[in-house]
């Protein structure tokens, strides 16, 4: 396993999790109020949260690297 790894993982996730909340966001402007927006919603929100997730694994993988670079140098 290299730093890369979870870098690699939140970035194609982070890039998944966008093009279901672009879906989901898509489909409940495009249609009319049916007995799934409760579930949409539910996307949505999980969606978010993942997308948070994510940007968080970014920021600590970011600073890990940051770090493991000055006490290289």
């Amino acid at each position: 396993m290299t730093s890369l790894d979870p870098i690699q993982t939140a970035t194609l996730d982070l890039r998944y999790q966008v093009h279901r909340l672009a879906e989901t966001a898509e489909r409940l402007a495009r249609e009319a109020p049916t007995g799934h927006l409760a579930g949409d919603l539910v996307d949505l929100h999980v969606g978010r949260q993942a997308v948070h997730a994510n940007v968080a694994v970014l920021r600590t993988a970011d600073e890990m690297v940051g770090t493991l670079l000055d006490v290289l140098a």
